[in-house]
């Protein structure tokens, strides 16, 4: 691939994923313009690489559309609910949050957080589920390109291979990405590979952390945040990010959960049976330098609130970063430094 190439391909992805989730492929990306007639097939393969990462990014604009209309029209119904019942928090909130269909507003009525907790964890769906169509069809063409370059080479058209090479480059560092954002741990280099490292080399970092994803409660919401179902095994690990809240309307009481405090009711509560309000306990201080890990007894839907039995006028909200390590790479995390460096609840590495 010429130089001038090479680079606005690169370009064009280095800028696409520094945008994050939101960001959508365009048909510049990975472009390719063959400098010889001989060149010519990599040209045509590089275009319709490029239609499959735009028709999975179109599928996944459609379903973002589509989520969007939904939403709207559970906005529109519940702000009808409300307003024949006279609510007017409720209405005022619900009529706020319809005018502002693209974000979200600052609200303390618990609905209204419910509702962008559910569309928040639908479009990560949708964005995950982009990102592994297009990761998948980012490895295939990596594949494709690779067995191409081994037969250039042996029919001794070198500089089609060089032209094939630097593409493919190119291609991994897109598929790199895309991986990345979908949660794909990186594949694992064949023997056969040019550079593959050797096999003894294979425990220098073994074990690869999931990405995960920041949660965010709100110290008013007794519902909590549903992190979803866990099976018996995997590893649920907690980070506090930044944030700070009260266990009353009193801004005096405001605390930043993470820090060591007398009493409970500041503490972020990881409950297991919402409905008879069962916990496993609160998380310490001390996650944003040495993070919470809790081993998964029994399968299970876990939720996190804030542990005030009576948080209605709670002021503030707090952010985690939530990781789930597979019951399968359960041993491998406890060696690994990351595992190493947790709080442990029922299960401590080395025990």
């Amino acid at each position: 691939m010429r130089p001038a190439v090479k680079r606005l391909a690169i370009l064009a992805f280095l800028l696409l994923f520094a945008a994050g989730a939101h960001a959508a492929l365009d048909e510049s990306s990975l472009a390719y313009s063959a400098p010889t007639p001989d060149a010519k097939p990599l040209e045509e393969k590089a275009a319709a690489f490029r239609l499959k990462l735009l028709g999975a990014g179109r599928i996944a604009s459609d379903k973002e559309a589509a989520l969007a209309k939904r939403g709207a029209e559970i906005l529109r119904r519940e702000l009808a609910k409300y307003q024949a019942a006279g609510d007017f928090d409720r209405t005022t909130a619900f009529s706020e949050a319809l005018a502002k269909p693209d974000g979200e507003i600052e609200s303390s009525v618990a609905e209204i957080k419910t509702f962008y907790d559910w569309r928040r964890a639908q479009l990560a769906a949708i964005r995950k589920e982009r990102a592994e169509a297009q990761a998948k069809a980012a490895a295939e063409f990596s594949a494709e390109l690779a067995e191409w370059k081994k037969e250039l080479v042996r029919e001794g058209k070198l500089a089609v291979a060089k032209e094939v090479n630097a593409y493919e480059g190119a291609v991994n560092a897109a598929l790199a990405a895309l991986r990345a954002e979908a949660g794909i741990p990186d594949a694992p280099a064949s023997a056969n590979d040019e550079g593959a490292k050797p096999a003894a080399k294979a425990e220098e970092g073994g074990f690869r952390m999931p990405l995960g994803r920041d949660i965010t409660v709100w110290a008013s919401n007794g519902q909590g945040v549903i992190l979803g179902d866990l099976n018996a095994g995997d590893i649920a690990v907690f980070r506090f990010t930044e944030g700070s809240w009260s266990d009353s309307r009193n801004a005096a009481r405001m605390r930043i959960p993470d820090d060591p405090f007398d009493g409970p009711d500041h503490r972020m509560a990881l409950i297991w049976d919402q409905k008879q309000r069962r916990g496993v306990g609160t998380l310490p201080s001390g996650t944003k330098q040495k993070p919470f890990a809790f081993r998964v007894i029994s399968p299970s839907t876990f939720r996190l609130r804030i542990n005030d039995p009576q948080p209605g006028d709670n002021q503030g909200k707090a952010t985690w970063h939530y990781t789930v390590v597979s019951a399968a790479n359960a041993d491998a995390f406890r060696e690994s430094d990351e595992g190493r460096n947790c709080q442990w609840k029922f299960w401590a590495p080395g025990r």
